[in-house]
């Protein structure tokens, strides 16, 4: 990203991390609707740690939103995104959503990162990213052990 004036600088930081924090908010959403149906406790406390973590990183990311004047008080409330039109069968395919919603926020955070951002932020992305990036890999072990 190119940096112009610093009123479209902002903005665009701002609509980034709008951005990032809605792709966490359907994270959350989605180890949420995983973690309400599936059939192992310990899988379900590991989802819904996981859909916690995701709740910390949005709430994150729209408060730092908020201070470059982004989202207003509308865009922070809780919209999740529907539940998928095939509802998985199995443990296995709950956790393999869960990893392909992952895999799309890895996406997300890899574009944010090849911006110029302040370095507080991208600090705050690089973390974020290698939570996301460490839960991916335990998803892939929990969905071959989920059968």
């Amino acid at each position: 990203m190119s940096i112009g004036s610093p009123l479209s600088y902002r903005s665009l930081v701002a609509a980034t991390l709008s951005r990032l924090a809605r792709v966490c908010r359907e994270g959350e959403a989605r180890f949420r609707h995983a973690a309400d149906r599936a059939l192992v406790d310990a899988l379900r406390d590991v989802l819904l740690r996981w859909a916690r973590e995701r709740a910390r990183f949005a709430h994150e990311l729209e408060m730092e939103a908020n201070l470059l004047g982004g989202m207003g008080p509308m865009m922070e409330s809780r919209v999740f995104s529907h539940p998928p039109a095939i509802e998985p069968k199995c443990d296995k395919q709950r956790v393999d959503a869960c990893a392909a919603s992952e895999a799309d926020a890895l996406v997300e955070y890899e574009r944010a990162l090849r911006t110029t951002l302040p370095e507080e932020l991208e600090r705050l992305l690089r973390v974020q990213h290698a939570a996301i990036r460490e839960a991916m890999m335990r998803l892939d072990q929990v969905g071959r052990g989920a059968a």
